[in-house]
């Protein structure tokens, strides 16, 4: 046998609750898998820019004018252009490399003349030992003062050695 139910029952006013429930809970979790508002984004990095861009952008000063900033460019310009031919090629890069051995070797020779002592354009071991004898004076000295506050008195001894 069947029974019905009228429409004011107990069971079909739970089911109509039960239902709505549902779709409550349903817009909910519907409403809650909405992805969250996101903070904004960071700007992305500009791409990494060539050392030569980097290098002419490192030169602009606050408050720097077109013309200072083109004026310092023209003066490295033309300390770049060793050869003066206002083009900066091979020849330029194998002048200054030529430059730098021989300033090296006459920074060389100066080492070595300073100990010419009688300026007769060689240096002898004898000329070698006083004039060490002569700088470690005086780096003797500093250090003792670096080390009492008070200037020393250096030995012979001490100097020798």
């Amino acid at each position: 046998m069947y029974s019905f139910k009228r429409p004011g029952s107990v069971a079909s006013r739970a089911l109509a609750a039960l239902l709505l429930a549902m779709l409550l809970a349903g817009s909910n979790a519907a409403v809650s898998q909405q992805p969250a508002p996101q903070p904004p984004t960071p700007p992305t990095p500009p791409a990494a820019t060539a050392p030569g861009l980097q290098l002419l952008l490192s030169r602009i000063k606050p408050g720097q004018t077109l013309d200072r900033y083109l004026e310092s460019l023209r003066i490295d310009f033309f300390r770049i252009d060793a050869d003066g031919d206002g083009k900066l090629t091979q020849r330029d890069v194998d002048l200054h490399e030529l430059m730098k051995v021989i300033q090296e070797r006459a920074n060389a020779m100066a080492v070595v003349m300073r100990k010419d002592l009688d300026g007769d354009g060689a240096v002898t071991e004898d000329e070698i030992r006083r004039a060490l004898r002569y700088d470690l004076r005086a780096e003797l000295a500093q250090a003792a003062v670096n080390l009492t506050g008070k200037p020393p008195a250096p030995t012979a001894e001490a100097l020798a050695k």
